[in-house]
């Protein structure tokens, strides 16, 4: 039986996690022929969403007759072209087809080993999957059509989450109660994992208590801790902390949020609300 071989191999910007590999072994029939074909996909991975990771493809022609026209398709959900070779073209078939580059090795004589390097982008977090399918000949007969797949951990890619707020009055009556409302939005390009707020009201203030649109929101004392979870690119979830204010005079309050990825502006990542209880 003859053989030919495809490796798949991401190469991760981190050094030294864990590999993960995947391998198969798949026949097809060819122009009357039997081929089987043996697959390796893996990466050391870690992989960040909307960040481009580069992907070494090689081909090892093991028959005994060239492989003419050669191309894989490389495809899966939450995946983009990030950049190429010539050989490479993106998204070969347009519209919500999940094949995001067919990239070509020409005609391999027996033997004759070809190799590329391809950059993709997941952009989602989470267990996400990239698969390969073969193609020979110039009518693109599939030698190879259901691939094996590499399962990928990617993690939550940098983006810019902020936190705004405001009160329902500016000079609440002392002993009565008044609102803040707090938005936590993710303003940036990636969706954002692992979302908390957390404010610990001034000590004249007392909390009475504290909500959320997405999350759940807990307290001890009057301090508030809000689990958001994740929010998609420019979604927001809306906390409404309700409070008594002891005394007259200025009270700042002060609100801070974070998440499972970097921040790409830390800047706006808390804020400060004034009132003058009378």
């Amino acid at each position: 039986m003859t053989r030919r071989m495809i490796i798949l191999a991401a190469i991760a910007a981190a050094i030294g996690a864990t590999a993960g590999v995947a391998r198969g072994d798949i026949g097809a029939s060819n122009s009357g022929q039997f081929v089987s074909v043996s697959t390796s996909i893996s990466t050391p991975g870690p992989v960040v969403a909307g960040v481009s990771s580069d992907y070494t493809v090689t081909l090892t022609n093991d028959r005994a007759t060239p492989i003419s026209n050669l191309t894989a398709d490389i495809q899966g959900p939450n995946l983009r072209f990030g950049s190429g070779p010539a050989g490479c073209a993106k998204n070969p078939f347009g519209g919500g087809v999940t094949i995001v580059a067919r990239c070509s090795f020409g005609t391999l004589q027996p033997g004759q080993t070809a190799t590329i390097v391809i950059g993709l982008v997941f952009t989602s977090p989470g267990t996400q999957q990239i698969g390969v399918t073969l193609n020979e000949n110039a009518d693109n007969l599939t030698i190879l059509d259901s691939g094996v797949t590499l399962f990928v951990p990617v993690e939550p890619g940098p983006t810019d989450l902020q936190v705004t707020g405001s009160s329902n009055n500016g000079s609440p009556p002392v002993r009565q109660p008044f609102a803040y409302t707090f938005q936590v939005k993710d303003s940036g390009n990636q969706a954002a994992a692992g979302v908390t707020f957390d404010d610990t009201l001034p000590a004249s203030l007392t909390l009475v208590g504290a909500s959320a649109s997405v999350g759940t929101c807990s307290s001890v004392g009057n301090a508030v801790h809000c689990d958001v979870g994740a929010l998609g690119v420019g979604q927001q979830s809306n906390i409404v902390i309700t409070a008594i204010p002891t005394t007259t005079g200025s009270i700042t309050d002060t609100a801070s949020v974070a998440m499972a990825a970097s921040d790409t502006r830390p800047g706006n990542e808390t804020v400060s609300v004034t009132v003058q209880p009378k």
